[in-house]
C-alpha cells in the first residue's frame, strides 16, 4: 500500500488518499510468503528453544528411560495434553492483544464491536500468529509437567524428539476455533 503526498508552503504535508498498487496475485504472494516466514519462526521457536525447556523441566523431575521403550497410550495423553494448553493460552494470549475499537472509541451499537462480532476463527486468523509467538514459554512447559506429572516417568526423549510443533499449533488453532461452536448451543 503506497500513499502519496504533497507538501504545502509552510512544509506541513498532506496525504492522499492511499492507493493500492499491486494486484490481487501480488497481494496472495505476499500473504504466502507472511504465512512461510511464521510458519518458519514457529519452527524454529518451538522446536529448539521450547523442547530444550520441556527436556531440562522434565528430567528435574525424572531421568529419561534408556530404552527405546514408549508408552503409546502415554503418548497420546500427552500430545492431547498438549494441544489443549496450546489452545488455552492461545485462547489467553489473543485475550490480551485483541483490540477492539468499538470499545476504545465507546460505540454504542454492539455491532460496531469486533469483541461482540468477531468469530474464534476470524480472531485466530488475525491474531493467532502473533499470540503464538508472544506465548510464555516458561509457563506453558510448568503447566504441561504439572498437569502431566502422573505419567511423566513414561514420556522419554524420543518422545520429545519427535514432537512436530507445527502440527500440535496447527490443532490448537482447530480447537480454538471449534470451541466457538460450542458457544451457539
Amino acid at each position: 500500500m503506497c500513499q502519496s503526498y504533497f507538501q504545502r508552503k509552510d512544509f506541513s504535508r498532506k496525504f492522499l488518499t492511499p492507493v493500492s498498487m499491486l494486484k490481487e496475485t501480488e497481494w496472495n504472494a505476499l500473504k504466502d510468503i507472511q504465512n512461510q516466514i511464521t510458519s518458519k519462526t514457529v519452527s524454529i521457536m518451538f522446536g529448539r528453544v521450547f523442547l530444550k525447556l520441556l527436556r531440562k523441566k522434565v528430567a528435574k523431575h525424572i531421568l529419561f528411560p534408556k530404552s527405546d521403550f514408549d508408552c503409546i497410550d502415554a503418548e497420546i495423553v500427552l500430545t492431547t495434553s498438549m494441544v489443549e494448553l496450546l489452545c488455552n493460552h492461545t485462547q489467553e494470549n489473543i485475550l490480551s492483544l485483541f483490540i477492539c475499537y468499538g470499545c476504545l472509541e465507546g460505540y454504542k451499537n454492539q455491532l460496531g464491536h469486533e469483541c461482540m462480532t468477531y468469530s474464534n476463527e476470524q480472531r485466530i486468523s488475525e491474531y493467532g500468529d502473533l499470540a503464538i509467538v508472544h506465548m510464555d514459554w516458561d509457563k506453558l512447559v510448568a503447566d504441561f509437567v504439572n498437569r502431566n506429572i502422573q505419567i511423566l516417568y513414561y514420556m522419554s526423549e524420543i518422545f520429545i524428539n519427535k514432537l512436530n510443533m507445527n502440527v500440535l499449533i496447527e490443532n490448537a488453532k482447530q480447537m480454538y476455533v471449534a470451541k466457538d461452536s460450542f458457544l451457539i448451543f
